[in-house]
This record gives structure tokens, sequence and C-alpha cells, in this order.
């Protein structure tokens, strides 16, 4: 007998001035779990941004959840296990065009391991029409000894395209 509900989720957003958040929360009501619980922060200043992202995820996850990921990386692992991340960085831009960007992934649950799990630095460009944007990253995780490189456009209202986040 299939179950009627697969997922559930409630999402928040809020802004004031400079300031905004959202936070999602998805539940299963077949395994009784949280799969997922995030929130994220932003402050804009001029010609910048600072940002940071939490995510509480279940390993197993929901059906939703879980269908774009399984088709990168293949099925669920077994054994239910929490994945947490904090993601915090900060963007700015200059007159000119120039973008700056810098980011670090850090897994707070980590125990054998430093907590720093990449950091990733990029340099753009983009006309002042905004209407597009070309960026050059850098981005070094844990364990490696040189960065891997990449390189993004990005068209106002169409998407990103390239080689990295």
């Amino acid at each position: 007998d299939e179950p009627l509900a697969r997922d559930t989720f409630g999402r928040l957003s809020a802004r004031l001035g400079r300031f905004s958040g959202t936070g999602v929360l998805r539940y299963d009501p077949n395994s009784r779990q949280i799969t997922q619980l995030s929130a994220d922060f932003r402050v804009e200043v001029p010609q910048a941004n600072l940002y940071a992202r939490y995510d509480d995820l279940l390993g197993e996850g929901s059906d939703r959840l879980r269908r774009s990921l399984d088709a990168l990386v293949g099925p669920a692992p077994k054994n239910a296990q929490r994945a947490q991340f904090l993601t915090a960085g900060t963007q700015a831009t200059f007159g000119f065009g120039l973008g700056l960007r810098y980011e670090a992934l850090l897994q707070p649950q980590t125990r054998s391991e430093a907590p720093l799990l990449q950091q990733t630095f990029g340099v753009s460009y983009g006309p002042a029409c905004n209407c597009w944007r070309v960026e050059g990253l850098a981005r070094l995780a844990r364990g490696q000894a040189c960065p891997e490189f990449g390189l993004n456009l990005t068209v106002t209202g169409v998407g990103t395209f390239g080689t990295g986040g």
C-alpha cells in the first residue's frame, strides 16, 4: 500500500531593509523524520553583500529531495546519517564592472578533520546593464595541494553556464 504523503515542507522568507533571510523545513511523514533544515541570511551593503547558509540534511532524505541527487551520485545509503554544512561568504562589485567573491564551506560536525571543507575565490566582470557576467574562480578543497579552476557565464533571466560554482 503506497503512502499518500511523500514529502511535506514549509518555507519562510523575510526582508527588512538590507537584511533578508529564508528558512526551510522538510519533513518525511512516512519515516517521521526531519529530512532538511536550512536557513540563510544575507546583508546587503553598498556594492557588496555578506551571506551565510546552514544546512542540516538527512542522508537518506525524502523522495523529492533525493531524486536529483540519486541521478548524480547513486542511491541513498542504507543507514541514515545527518550532514551539516555552513557556508559563509562575501561578494563585492566595483563601479567599473569588476567583482570579487570569497566563500568558505564548513562541516561543523566533523571530528577527525579540520571543519574547513572548501574555499572558493572568484574574480568577475560584467557590464553596467548587469545583463551578463563572466567569472573566473579557484576552488581549494580540504586535502588538495592545488586549487581547481573554473569559468562561469551568467546571463540575467536565463541562468549560469560553466565549469564551477
